[in-house]
């Protein structure tokens, strides 16, 4: 079973994974109510030994991740605020678009900085990257810049600029390009 960036494996000595598969929702219907009563009761153990194996807690499908609230108005803060861009790339630069945001909060929360959570996205060669002392970069997959990118990069960091960046769930690819 592979949890985000984790990967448990379980051992049963009774097999019950094959009552995991009959119960997926296109095949489960039509069963009778001893076989079915055994689909629940396999589903209902696997889903308690994954909870304790990955240390989470059952979510319902429709709940939403938490996600920290911003107390930060962007019109209050605008001036002596950081405001921090998340560079655009071809690695995956969305593929977890609260990352920034949330961190930012924590920053503002815990170190009691006056940052700005508002989203800007900048590509890496737009000339107002420089009007900002750090940059986010992340992402999970593969990806390579342009020349004109790579020496947009070189410039803003020569001229003093930092790039936060971070592979999602320690991606290898990312971190390689």
């Amino acid at each position: 079973m592979k949890a985000c960036c984790r990967t448990s494996v379980i051992y049963c000595p009774q097999d019950i994974s094959c009552y995991w598969e009959i119960d997926r929702g296109q095949r489960n219907g039509g069963y009778p109510a001893e076989v079915q009563k055994k689909i629940s009761a396999c589903c209902n153990l696997g889903a308690n030994v994954l909870a304790y194996a990955t240390g989470r807690q059952l979510k319902q499908k429709l709940d939403l991740p938490p996600v920290l609230a911003s107390n930060n108005d962007p019109s209050t803060l605008s001036r002596g605020a950081l405001y921090v861009p998340k560079l655009i790339h071809g690695g995956g630069s969305d593929d977890a678009p609260a990352a920034l945001s949330n961190l930012l909060e924590t920053m503002s929360s815990q170190l009691n900085l006056r940052v700005s959570s508002r989203r800007i996205l900048s590509s890496i060669s737009d000339p107002q990257l420089y009007d900002y002392p750090i940059a986010f970069m992340h992402g999970r997959r593969q990806f390579r810049l342009t020349a004109g990118e790579r020496q947009a990069l070189s410039s803003y960091l020569a001229r003093g600029g930092v790039i936060f960046a971070d592979a999602i769930c320690a991606s290898e690819q990312f971190s390689s390009s």
